[in-house]
């Protein structure tokens, strides 16, 4: 059974290509939602992780949710998924509050980022592998 990611993003460029760097590795299901409804009217499809972008457009239509809200979602519904929030934004004091409310890690967009969102994906992937006692 392949490791199940959603991949939830409004940018549809820096979705792509995470989904294609992620897609290489046989062993991972990479599923893609560019809003948050999308990827809560699926979580009953068990994801194993969850990769949700922060700052999402709303795209003019006032009940699209942010990433914050999603999260908050997610912890209601599923508190044992691991979520890896991602912002091109910085934002100070934020990382705490992703953490606080659920988050397993927090990962700005940028140089490097690709790496460390597929070094914490095969963490969580490793870690879901090994024996338990």
């Amino acid at each position: 059974m392949k490791f199940k990611i959603f991949l939830v993003d409004d940018d549809p460029i820096y979705q792509e290509m995470l989904q294609e760097t992620l897609g290489w590795n046989p062993n991972y299901d990479v599923i893609s939602f560019d809003n948050g409804e999308d990827c809560l009217k699926n979580i009953n499809d068990n994801p194993n992780v969850i990769v949700l972008d922060h700052h999402m457009d709303k795209g003019g239509l006032e009940n699209r949710m942010n990433g914050d809200e999603v999260l908050k979602k997610i912890q209601e519904t599923n508190p044992k998924t691991p979520v890896i929030m991602l912002t091109s934004q910085t934002i100070p004091g934020k990382t705490y509050d992703f953490i606080g409310e659920g988050a397993c890690s927090y990962i700005q967009k940028g140089k490097g980022d690709i790496t460390e969102i597929e070094n914490s994906i095969k963490e969580i992937y490793e870690n879901k592998k090994a024996p338990t006692s």
